[in-house]
């Protein structure tokens, strides 16, 4: 590849640049080409004309590989915005311990790999303050009907009792509605560009049980979700393939993969698989100390990018 990439635009700072770069760098690929040459109607153009040839094969696997993935991090982050604090009801070490114990923590580097080299959406806050996985609805929420645990949390999650008071709730709303507009917004550029999109959905659950878990349900070590309509079944089978040795459940005790309710069961080009991985496998007991399987476990989810 890089021997015809080099032939077919004579210019000395790219082939520098392509000498020193590994043939699987294709973001780096994407970013010199960015720089050189645009695309219409399928077509490469230079300075000097038409490029044909061996460039439509690398932008094919630029689309493939890297363009048409959305990272989505919903329940990483351990951050509640200060002017917020005030309006919860537990001391601060409780609430520390709440939002630690049911964080998705340290995901955004168990999925390091991915944040790196595809469009990802973060929630930067903790999902005890905005929980974007929820449906806004609280009527059509389950986890809120039942449990006061809709995207705006009434309830605390060790044990259970009042978590805050909902003074500032429709505020809050405005947070939920920034990240699936970002999200949205996301899927519909690559739809545009691409005419395809898989969003990963990346989690992890504890081990232990709170009180609003069913006690009598037997944990995977890995649970992929997905809904039928928007799977995406290349990437199912190399999830399961590579943690093939591992106890692995399809939607339970975990379902579906978050899609946009812009395309959710109306967009089949929009396809979304959730990954769930048991902290046990990663963290110490504690929930918050990275074990010394941590590098295992990431290693594994950095291999599915090079798969797919």
């Amino acid at each position: 590849m890089e021997n015809r990439l080099t032939n077919l635009i004579q210019d000395k700072e790219l082939k520098k640049s392509f000498k020193n770069l590994e043939v699987s760098s294709f973001e780096k690929i994407r970013d010199i080409y960015r720089k050189k040459v645009k695309v219409k109607d399928g077509w490469w153009y230079d300075e000097s004309g038409l490029i044909t040839g061996g460039l439509g094969h690398t932008q094919q696997k630029v689309k493939n590989i890297i363009n048409r993935y959305v990272i989505h991090l919903p329940h990483s982050q351990v951050e509640i915005p200060q002017e917020y604090r005030a309006d919860y009801l537990l001391s601060d070490e409780e609430l520390e311990d709440n939002i630690y114990q049911y964080a998705d923590y340290k995901t955004d580097e168990l999925y390091k790999s991915f944040l790196e080299n595809c469009d990802s959406v973060i929630n930067p806050h903790s999902r005890l303050f905005m929980d974007p996985e929820r449906f806004f609805d609280d009527e059509k929420e389950s986890m809120q009907v039942k449990h006061g645990l809709g995207w705006f949390y009434e309830n605390a999650i060790l044990e259970k009792k009042p978590l805050r008071v909902k003074t500032h709730k429709d505020e809050i709303a405005k947070y939920y509605d920034a990240h699936h507009n970002k999200l949205t917004s996301l899927v519909e550029k690559k739809l545009e560009l691409y005419d395809a999109c898989t969003i990963i959905d990346c989690h992890s659950f504890s081990n232990e049980r709170y009180w609003f878990h069913d006690k009598n349900v037997e944990l995977p070590d890995i649970c992929i979700g997905y809904d039928e309509f928007h799977k995406d079944e290349q990437l199912v089978k190399v999830i399961l393939d590579l943690f093939k040795d591992y106890n692995i459940t399809i939607n339970t005790p975990y379902a579906g993969s978050l899609v946009p309710n812009k395309f959710y069961m109306k967009d089949s080009r929009v396809k979304s698989v959730m990954i769930e991985i048991n902290k046990k496998l990663y963290l110490e007991s504690d929930n918050t100390t990275k074990s010394e399987n941590f590098r295992v476990i990431r290693d594994k989810l950095t291999y599915i990018q090079e798969r797919v």
